[in-house]
């Protein structure tokens, strides 16, 4: 925590000046301008503790919608004994009730969207918030570099490994490491976007010999989409996940905008097999009762058997045997009205304030014990885990679960929000597609080859990347933004995206981009990043990119020094 003594009274009233002036700045801009007009160093504790003593602090969250769930769980009046210990990393406690009643510890959230009564059109289905909002506008730490937009389709090449592939293809015809090789790939990518290709050794790469058998295996690979995933178990069960991850599903009956590469698809599960990284999904099946599939996947991990990778029209295009029984760890979100009818809190303990420092906002946690039954099989199982608030009054927000054995409270919710950091919101995409699939069925997918006139790879590796940046800026289009950007021209979406100015910078085990405000769309592109946020992508220094919107006016006072 923050040393407020040691604060300067002209420094804690600059702080609360900005504060008022740009009640959007976070804690690290704020300690940022501190430094840059008081030369001294200030931890975002401190920061946020004189907001906080000063009554500055801006509500947390959403604001309440005027209807709310008012169901709530019955509680019995139990203590929490056997827990772990909170050790959350704030002093402040907030007061226990002073009677157990159920209603007190109810989950609770705004009231939950049905799904709309009549068939919605393009535009409907691509709705999203008309202005920007304040969760999603933070400002850079120091050690920024000037970046553009092409970083975007930079991390869409995180996703579909394109370059990877590229450089794996041509590194013992060119006898280069492939690292090295990647780079320049990449680099001749950026280049393409601004129409730079002045550099002699880009000249050259671009004029590399490559066969177009090579070059159509290469794209066919990378055009390779994973439409879900299916858990074959020892005992004879089996689930699905969709490849992105929101949650289980009884079958292949899912969105096809919840695909996903078979790179990516590989990459993530080669990390839970093999790193014994857990699955994190969003949440629990959209279900009234929890499911067999669910049950099996919360009781079936250490028996998995065989991964397949399946196709759109439910084809396996790969498949990995697993040989050995071993522990494995899952993680996900049980929101306030799943399951009302089937599950139990068994214990909840005090709530704690808790300072993220990934997403620079405060919540509340308590530890939490829920039983969940599944009627059918007449099966049910205990799952420990955290109960999330996002204010001291408010009824819980979200309850995160896990099977990890004796895990930090602050490391799980960490955990959670790093894979899934947009909560509410990312539900409302989650219905939103979920409905637009329900009324007009499977959309369609990546462009095959020869359907955009462009049928002829061509003999060289420039005429191979002009292609495949095409590939990236579809992809970009079809999974990252709303419907209506579809049939959008490539320069178009230059003029929109890959052009834009941002900045960046390396913290930790992040890379933060920092794009500028006003955008031609600034709606578009908050929804273009928070569906990247929720993909952990991570370029080859390993870090994961985090992408930012910051207004043009908080821009010109960090660039005056205060």
């Amino acid at each position: 925590m923050g040393i407020i003594y040691k604060l300067k009274p002209e420094v804690r009233e600059r702080i609360l000046a900005e504060r008022n002036n740009h009640p959007q700045l976070s804690c690290r801009a704020l300690a940022q301008l501190v430094e840059k007009k008081f030369q001294t160093k200030i931890s975002k504790s401190s920061i946020n503790n004189v907001i906080k003593q000063a009554g500055a602090s801006l509500p947390v969250g959403r604001k309440p919608k005027k209807k709310q769930l008012t169901k709530a769980l019955s509680l019995p009046q139990v203590t929490v004994k056997g827990l772990v210990p909170l050790s959350l990393p704030r002093e402040e406690t907030v007061p226990a009730p002073e009677t157990a009643e159920a209603t007190d510890r109810g989950l609770s959230l705004p009231e939950r969207k049905a799904p709309a009564g009549t068939v919605p059109t393009q535009a409907a289905s691509a709705e999203e918030p008309a202005a920007v909002e304040e969760s999603a506008i933070v400002t850079q730490a120091s050690g920024e570099q000037a970046c553009s937009g092409a970083i975007l389709l930079k991390a869409i090449d995180a996703l579909l490994g394109g370059s990877q592939s590229i450089a794996q293809a041509l590194s013992k015809q060119l006898a280069q490491p492939k690292p090295e090789l990647r780079t320049k790939i990449q680099d001749c990518l950026d280049k393409k976007i601004s129409l730079d290709i002045s550099q002699s050794y880009l000249q050259d790469l671009e004029q590399v010999i490559i066969k177009p058998s090579v070059a159509k295996d290469i794209l066919g690979e990378i055009l390779k989409l994973v439409h879900s995933l299916k858990f074959s178990l020892l005992n004879g069960g089996s689930f699905y996940l969709d490849s992105q991850l929101h949650t289980v599903w009884p079958a292949m009956h899912m969105p096809e905008s919840f695909s996903t590469t078979i790179y990516e698809a590989k990459s993530y599960i080669a990390k839970f097999l093999t790193q014994e990284l857990p699955l994190v999904l969003f949440m629990a099946p959209d279900t009234d009762t929890p499911s067999a599939e669910f049950f099996s996947f919360l009781q079936g991990l250490d028996l998995i058997k065989r991964v397949s990778y399946l196709g759109v029209d439910a084809e396996e295009l790969e498949g990995l045997d697993i040989e050995q029984v071993k522990r494995r760890f899952f993680v996900f979100g049980l929101w306030p009205w799943q399951f009302l009818s089937h599950r139990k809190v068994q214990k909840i303990g005090e709530f704690k304030p808790f300072y993220s420092e990934a997403l620079e906002r405060d919540f509340y946690l308590a530890e939490i014990e829920i039983i969940l039954m599944q009627p059918i099989a007449q099966q049910d199982i205990t799952i420990k885990g955290l109960a999330l608030k996002l204010k001291s009054a408010d009824k819980i927000h979200l309850a995160i679960l896990s099977n990890l054995p004796e895990i930090k409270p602050e490391t799980l919710v960490e955990l959670y929000l790093s894979r899934w950091p947009n909560l509410e919101e990312a539900y409302e995409d989650f219905t939103r597609k979920i409905e637009f699939f329900t009324y007009a069925g499977p959309g369609r997918g990546l462009l095959k080859e020869g359907e955009d006139g462009q049928s002829e790879i061509g003999q060289d590796l420039g005429t191979l990347l002009n292609r495949y940046l095409h590939v990236l800026s579809e992809y970009f289009k079809k999974y990252f933004l709303p419907l209506n950007y579809e049939k959008e021209e490539f320069s178009r979406m230059k003029d929109l995206f890959y052009g834009l100015s941002a900045t960046c910078n390396s913290e930790g085990s992040r890379t933060n981009v920092w794009f500028k405000l006003p955008a031609a769309d600034p709606a578009a592109l908050q929804y273009a990043l928070a569906r990247l946020n929720e993909r952990s992508i991570c370029l080859s220094d390993q870090r994961i990119l985090r992408f930012f919107l910051r207004p043009a006016e908080v821009q010109k006072g960090l660039s005056k020094g205060g």
